[in-house]
C-alpha cells in the first residue's frame, strides 16, 4: 500500500515537469529565481517572456508561440527571460548591490551583480538553445 503512494507521487513529480508551459509560467519560474523585483519590472514580466520567445523562434527556426511552450524550451526561455529581467533591473537603476538568486547570491565587488548573473542567464540560455540546434534550409539557385 505505502510503495503504490509512493509511485503516485513519482509519477506527479513527472507529470509536472512535462507540464506545458505558457507566458504566465515562465514569468512565476523567473520571480521565484529572482528575489525583490520590483513591480515596475514584474508588470513588464510577459513582454520580456514574449520576447525571448521570439528570440528562441528566431534563433531554432521552430515554432514555439505563447500559450504551449513545449518542454525542451522552457529551460532556455527561463534562463534567457532571467538574464532579461535582470538587465532591466540594472538599466532601471534598482537598487542591486546585493542579488540572490535562489540560494546562490552575490553582493558588492567589482561590476554590477545583476550584470554578471544576467550575462551568466544568458549564456546558459544560448547554452542551451545551441543543444536544441537549428533548422536550417538550402536553396538551389535556378541559372
Amino acid at each position: 500500500m505505502e510503495q503504490a503512494s509512493v509511485l503516485e507521487e513519482e509519477e506527479e513529480k513527472e507529470s509536472v515537469k512535462m507540464a506545458v508551459w505558457n507566458v504566465g509560467s515562465v514569468g512565476s519560474v523567473v520571480l521565484n529565481l529572482i528575489d525583490d523585483i520590483p513591480t515596475s519590472i514584474s508588470g513588464l514580466l510577459p513582454v520580456l517572456v514574449e520576447q525571448e520567445i521570439a528570440y528562441a523562434e528566431s534563433y531554432t527556426g521552430q515554432t514555439i508561440g505563447t500559450t504551449a511552450i513545449a518542454a525542451q524550451y522552457q529551460p532556455a526561455i527561463t534562463s534567457l527571460t532571467a538574464s532579461a529581467v535582470l538587465k532591466a533591473l540594472e538599466i532601471q537603476g534598482a537598487d542591486v548591490s546585493n542579488i540572490s538568486l535562489g540560494e546562490f547570491s552575490i553582493g558588492k565587488g567589482k561590476g554590477s551583480p545583476a550584470e554578471s548573473m544576467s550575462e551568466a542567464y544568458r549564456l546558459d540560455g544560448e547554452k542551451k538553445l545551441n543543444e536544441l540546434g537549428r533548422s536550417i534550409n538550402f536553396y538551389k539557385a535556378l541559372g
